[in-house]
């Protein structure tokens, strides 16, 4: 993904990587379709390559969302399931996934999607860091924070667009047009700022030392101490708009 050396390298030709003694029994590529601008959560894959020349299935290969990696490194390493098991089935959710999109049309991901089409994606908020129209992502990619167009500051799940949290903090009619900027200030708080600077949503976190914050897994928004420490989250009662 990130070694032009390797770019546009096929399956078949990743196998002439690994070497004659290896034990390895499988390789985990994340290349550019797992990075790709705009996939989130079960689009997002990693390519899973048989690498064991002595079983028969040596050489083929499948796609798998990131969130199964660990299930299917365990199964295959210690023998639970055959990768040809996993490659039919791979094959089989592919089928069913298209088959769903089409009879779906516009759906919530997609709606979602143009949202962060062509938007910056973080990953953290430290001290100071102003989020405007853009994303903060989970580390999984399953759930997604958007400062959105309309003022809301909204987490989604990615699977399948659904709205989990948001702040509520849609703008004016006569601000339409502008952006609310989601702020970490230094002393700890989370602040939702108007257009016209005006503090329209705060965590209620002032003085607390907050050092970061992040998208859980889980979906919950965290304000994290510098030990790692929950300070506040998203399922906490949240402090009314001044």
């Amino acid at each position: 993904m990130d070694d032009p050396v390797y770019e546009g390298m096929t399956a078949e030709q990743l196998l002439s990587l690994v070497p004659d003694d290896s034990e390895y029994v499988y390789l985990a590529v994340a290349d550019a379709r797992t990075a790709a601008p705009g996939t989130w959560g079960p689009d997002r894959t990693l390519l899973i390559v048989n690498v064991n020349p002595e079983d028969e299935d040596y050489g083929s290969f499948f796609r798998a969302p990131v969130s199964e990696w660990a299930s299917i490194d365990a199964n295959l390493c210690l023998g639970n399931t055959e990768f040809s098991e996993y490659r039919e089935l791979a094959d089989d959710v592919c089928r069913r996934v298209d088959s769903t999109r089409q009879s779906l049309g516009t759906t919530h991901c997609q709606v979602m999607r143009r949202r962060l089409k062509d938007r910056p994606v973080l990953t953290e908020l430290l001290p100071g860091d102003t989020l405007r129209l853009g994303s903060l992502s989970s580390r999984s990619g399953s759930f997604v924070l958007v400062n959105q167009d309309d003022g809301d500051v909204v987490i989604y799940r990615t699977q399948d667009g659904a709205t989990v949290w948001r702040t509520g903090t849609l703008l004016k009619d006569e601000l339409s047009g502008l952006s609310n900027r989601l702020v970490l200030q230094g002393k700890g708080n989370l602040v939702v700022f108007a257009p016209t600077g005006v503090q329209v949503w705060n965590s209620g976190t002032q003085g607390r030392e907050v050092q970061h914050a992040v998208l859980g897994d889980d979906g919950r928004l965290l304000l994290l101490a510098a030990d790692g420490s929950e300070v506040w989250s998203s399922e906490l009662p949240r402090s009314k708009p001044n």
